[in-house]
């Protein structure tokens, strides 16, 4: 789950007023569970090397949406309302989470700065261990929780600019959760982007996550408390009307808390006002 809710796509920029951009869709996450990577297994273990366990699948239902209340304010919905989990013979449908946030733009012009609050909340629908029995590595027990409930909260300053046809962004801000398995964490993006032919749009994104806290990461899942470093191709076709079909490739540098399972996403998006 780490890697697939929706991307900010306008971190450092806020919509004019009146106007929307939307974006729905669905992805699948398909391989095969090993044993997790942590800071303090010896390197045979790191990666799940010789440790592969059941084969899985993680389909998930997703919305982003923006809209300008003002030129300064824009208003942000992200979530993930329904999703459908296997490992081995068990399963079990989840709700993601589910946030609001604010964006203030603090400059706007050549280059663009703003700070976004969210809070979100993420329900006890999936909160449950599909594994048939523990797995204990370096005295940690493992999980696979679909879906970690509770409350959380996020700050995140953003900066934008473009040149020519091409699009800079970068964002560092910090979450905390109610849930007393998850740590507070730093997260944050750097991404460039360009616009070409038709208003088709390609970008490379790292977007990366790390816990300040001591808890072990022990959701083979990937949700709650997950650390990564990701790297994400993103490419757009654009139609008439403000309407396109996005789809991504998703993979991993370095992660704790599941494999780097690649990640299979398509998305309608539209925008205008």
């Amino acid at each position: 789950m780490w890697l697939t809710l929706i991307s900010l796509a306008h971190a450092g920029w806020t919509q004019p007023a009146g106007h929307h951009y939307v974006k729905v869709g669905g992805r699948a996450i398909p391989g095969s569970l090993t044993a997790p990577a942590t800071k303090a297994s010896p390197p045979e273990l790191r990666g799940g090397v010789g440790l592969e366990l059941e084969r899985y699948l993680d389909l998930a239902f997703e919305v982003y949406g923006e809209y300008g209340l003002t030129d300064t304010w824009t208003g942000v919905v992200k979530a993930m309302p329904l999703g459908w989990s296997k490992l081995g013979d068990n399963r079990t449908l989840y709700t993601g989470p589910i946030q609001f946030g604010l964006r203030r733009a603090l400059l706007q012009g050549r280059h663009n700065v703003s700070l976004q609050a969210d809070l979100g909340y993420t329900p006890n629908v999936g909160d449950v261990d599909l594994m048939d029995a523990p797995l204990v590595v370096d005295g940690v027990s493992y999980k696979y929780i679909p879906a970690e409930s509770g409350a959380h909260a996020d700050l995140i300053l953003g900066y934008g600019t473009a040149f020519k046809d091409f699009w800079f962004k970068a964002e560092l801000g910090a979450s905390s959760w109610s849930n007393p398995r998850i740590d507070p964490a730093i997260l944050g993006e750097v991404q460039i982007g360009h616009v070409g032919r038709w208003g088709n749009r390609w970008m490379l994104a790292l977007p990366f996550r790390e816990h300040l806290g001591s808890q072990p990461v022990d959701n083979l899942a990937g949700g709650g408390q997950s650390e990564y470093l990701a790297i994400r191709v993103d490419y757009t076709v654009t139609f008439g009307d403000g309407f396109g079909v996005n789809s991504a490739m998703h993979l991993a540098a370095y992660v704790a808390g599941n494999e780097a399972t690649g990640v299979v996403p398509v998305y309608l998006e539209h925008q205008g006002d």
